[in-house]
């Protein structure tokens, strides 16, 4: 198991499980909560990993063993979501490939699964030319999931960027809409839920974990995948 300062834990040892709160160890107090002590042995990982993700469906981030002045903090696993790029920063269209990598593009999500292939493709139509949500609620639409910076390596955005600026839409404000065909895979903690946001819930901790190129169009998860916590 990882453990902060370059330390290490061997063999069983008793130890105190603390929950470790969503917002970190930081702050005064710190956000954690004392369960009480238990004999874990650090070499077991998918115990702990099991004990983290106990903590999560409890609203915590994870877990914390503590022996004396160390800490080792165990995270809950990494929920995973497949959504479609929906638009980029407007200058990462520019010359220059690589500005494409850490600009905040939108992610999204289906609002439920296509009914047919021609009602997914209408609806990928009218996200390209920044239509309006429809007023029926059942239509099918593409529910913004979360800003993120896609962070792929250079040989990937060579490919990607030529597709984006050959498929893009509607301009609104400082972004570019772009034909929602390209599926990513990406990572997040939690779900929290959010009245602000059309998805219900906002994303913790969220990243790009990979570009699935081979995806067909569209294939993306939709919003009932999203575990709310």
């Amino acid at each position: 198991m990882p453990a902060h300062a370059g330390a290490t834990l061997q063999g069983p040892v008793d130890a105190d499980v603390v929950l470790h709160g969503a917002d970190g160890l930081a702050g005064d107090p710190p956000p954690v909560f004392a369960s009480p002590a238990l004999a874990a042995d650090p070499g077991s990982a998918d115990e702990l990993r099991a004990a983290a993700d106990a903590a999560r469906a409890a609203g915590f981030a994870g877990v914390v063993l503590r022996r004396g002045a160390a800490r080792w903090s165990v995270r809950a696993s990494l929920r995973r979501v497949r959504a479609v790029l929906l638009y980029v920063p407007s200058e990462t269209l520019g010359a220059n490939p690589a500005a494409l990598a850490h600009g905040a593009c939108g992610f999204a999500v289906w609002s439920r699964l296509p009914a047919s292939d021609p009602e997914r493709d209408a609806a990928m139509a009218a996200a390209l030319a920044g239509a309006p949500p429809p007023a029926d609620g059942a239509a099918l639409r593409l529910l913004p999931l979360a800003r993120l910076a896609p962070g792929l390596p250079n040989d990937a955005l060579q490919r990607l960027h030529p597709w984006l600026r050959a498929h893009a839409g509607r301009r609104f404000g400082g972004v570019q809409a772009v034909a929602p065909a390209q599926v990513f895979e990406i990572a997040y903690a939690r779900a929290r839920p959010s009245g602000r946001h059309r998805l219900g819930a906002v994303l913790e901790d969220a990243r790009v974990v990979r570009w699935i190129e081979d995806a067909p169009p569209g294939a993306a998860d939709t919003a009932w995948d999203i575990a709310v916590d």
